[in-house]
């Protein structure tokens, strides 16, 4: 045995450490939902908008306001890898995140 390795239980700590840094890297991911959200009583004219969250519908709904609004899933996807304090990844499809309300006039989005 080596001498540095004095007993069973250093011989195991030295493993786990050395599992630890034998171990792939951990990638994470997330779903982004895209909702339309309108009052849930019709109004004159009719209020409706997007957003943008990564709350499920259920727990959406809870939270912004359970009776008064009505959540409508328009579309989800999966954000992967690094998503550390960064914004919503783009959705399968889309290919800018300009808004067409911003884009020049004659630009493709």
């Amino acid at each position: 045995m080596m001498p540095f390795i004095k007993s069973s239980r250093s011989f195991l700590y030295l493993g786990l450490l050395g599992m630890a840094f034998a171990a792939p890297p951990a990638w994470s991911a997330y779903r982004v939902y895209q909702y339309v959200i309108t009052a849930a009583q019709p109004s004159k004219p009719p209020l409706a908008f997007l957003d943008t969250s990564t709350l499920p519908p259920t727990a959406y709904q809870a939270y912004h306001g359970s009776t008064l609004i009505q959540v409508d899933l328009l579309r989800s996807w999966p954000c992967h890898g690094d998503t550390s304090r960064r914004p919503y990844c783009l959705a399968p499809g889309d290919q800018s995140i300009a808004r067409p309300e911003a884009a020049a006039p004659g630009d493709l989005l």
